[in-house]
């Protein structure tokens, strides 16, 4: 599945070959890093992905394993 997944392309959405483009704003995209980085932070293994370029999280958010139950003080705001 990790292979398959890293043939995906992303980058600029006006490129009729991107399959995931950025994220709306570099603020959105520094707050998903930062719940990847609590993951592993927290325990987990990150198999592959999870890193940040700009507005891009290359080349998904990512793959993981030894999860532990959700700590922060998650909010959808």
């Amino acid at each position: 599945l990790i292979a398959e997944t890293k043939k995906i392309k992303f980058g600029n959405p006006m490129d009729p070959e991107t399959v995931t483009g950025p994220m709306i704003s570099e603020k959105e995209a520094a707050r998903a890093e930062s719940w990847i980085k609590e993951a592993a932070d927290a325990g987990a293994t990150i198999l592959a992905g999870g890193k940040r370029s700009g507005t891009l999280l290359e080349p998904y958010p990512g793959f993981f394993r030894d999860l532990v139950p959700f700590q922060s003080d998650f909010s959808w705001k």
